[in-house]
């Protein structure tokens, strides 16, 4: 590969590295060091590195070079040594617990990702652990080539870069009931995966130089569905003629849960807090009509989550969300914390 062909902010990378820099090292220019502060990778909490973006295309053009190998055994490397990049939001309650219940919001969201293929907001706010999207239609989403040129590094190529999905959250019930069964049998209080795509029309012509700020007001509810509300028409009092009402909608929420989007119920009737780590897998090939999805429902989760459907469908823009659920009066669902980490291959 051509160096006239390779993005500046890759050049400096590799020029970088060649110069015996480490990821983490600062660089004595200033501005090289405010390129390689934003686009470098991070150590996570067990101390591993999170590469960027830029990361994985500099390791790419490297190993290709060192080895000779081709592009593709390259990217196998890369899928066997799960050298993908990961996105992390998460919530903490615990210094304002968080219930949810029929007697008062028995929806309630949680946490949103960072849209597939990007790392950050770009200096905007999609308010990652505040409110659901509008409930606005989805009219028109935005072109793959459109959202490559609103971030300053390589976006994603693939049709499905996601690998995988991890939902980590913090809770218990009201710690009794009435019901019997199983430990997660008959449990109404759970949490539920949803999934929200970005609006072309709130996007507008992406910022150049990039990159373009994000917002939540662009992005629109995929899950859970949205319906319109029926309004009486009002007529004008001047012309008694009836006045065109732009079309409200409002979050619609099924009574039961659902086997295709449910992430886990709590264990029924346990008071003490529960931690759940929930993996969502592009290679998951769990059937629902089998022992294993069986095993899935009785262990808690959606019947139909096993197939890693969702997390192959999964494109570039689109945004995970995390609810948090309740039905029938008596139950509560009490959240302490809750995060959703995203791994996509960035080639």
């Amino acid at each position: 590969m051509s160096l006239r062909i390779i993005p500046a902010n890759i050049i400096s990378r590799l020029q970088a590295l060649g110069a015996g820099q480490t990821p983490d090292a600062p660089n004595e220019d200033e501005s090289a060091a405010a390129t390689a502060t934003r686009h470098a990778g991070r150590r996570n909490d067990n101390g591993h590195y999170d590469p960027s973006p830029i990361d994985v295309a500099v390791v790419r053009i490297m190993l290709a070079k060192a080895t000779k190998l081709p592009v593709d055994v390259v990217d196998g490397i890369f899928e066997l040594a799960e050298y993908w990049v990961r996105t992390t939001t998460a919530a903490d309650f615990s210094n304002n617990m968080l219930y949810v219940s029929s007697r008062s919001v028995q929806d309630r969201f949680l946490v949103r990702s960072l849209p597939i293929g990007f790392t950050s907001e770009h200096g905007g706010d999609l308010d990652l652990k505040g409110e659901p999207a509008p409930a606005k239609p989805l009219n028109s989403t935005v072109p793959a080539n459109k959202l490559a040129r609103m971030a300053d590094y390589p976006l994603p190529k693939l049709q499905g870069p996601v690998r995988k999905v991890v939902f980590k959250f913090t809770s218990h019930d009201q710690g009794w009931s009435g019901e019997t069964g199983g430990l997660y049998e008959n449990s109404w209080t759970w949490f539920e995966a949803g999934l929200e795509r970005l609006e072309d029309s709130e996007i507008g012509a992406p910022r150049d130089p990039p990159p373009t700020a994000l917002y939540r007001q662009a992005l629109r509810p995929v899950h859970p569905a949205i319906e319109e509300v029926k309004e009486e028409k009002k007529e004008d009092d001047e012309h008694g003629e009836t006045s065109p009402q732009e079309p409200q909608f409002r979050y619609e929420f099924p009574l039961v849960q659902s086997p295709k989007w449910t992430v886990c119920r709590n264990k029924r009737a346990h008071r003490d807090w529960q931690d759940h780590t929930i993996t969502w897998a592009c290679y998951d090939d769990v059937q629902a009509d089998t022992d294993g999805g069986k095993a899935l429902e009785e262990n808690g989760r959606g019947r139909e989550t096993g197939d890693g459907e969702f997390v192959r469908n999964l494109q570039l823009g689109d945004v995970v969300t995390l609810w948090a659920k309740a039905r029938f009066p008596g139950w509560v669902n009490n959240v302490k914390a809750a995060s959703i980490d995203v791994y996509w291959a960035a080639t």
